[in-house]
């Protein structure tokens, strides 16, 4: 639990390559619905593949299927680095 703790970070602060499971959605976010829809959901193992060009969006793997999410929306996942 400990090493979570410290692992801890937003998902907008991951670099490519990493692997993390997500801890908590934001309550006050507006997609957190859709974000569900998607199968991004606690517990949920993701992994960051790339960036865009320009930086934003970016490209993760969740559950063998690639999505784009903005900096201002995955601002909004906590979670933690494998």
């Amino acid at each position: 639990m400990q090493d979570q703790i410290q692992n801890a970070c937003r998902m907008c602060s991951t670099e490519c390559g990493q692997s993390f499971i997500i801890s908590s959605i934001s309550e006050n976010s507006k997609i957190k619905k859709r974000l569900c829809d998607i199968g991004i959901t606690k517990g949920t193992m993701l992994t960051h593949l790339f960036d865009s060009p320009m930086g934003d969006p970016a490209a993760y793997l969740v559950r063998n299927t690639i999505i784009a999410l903005r900096h201002c929306d995955s601002a909004n996942i906590e979670v933690y680095k494998l």
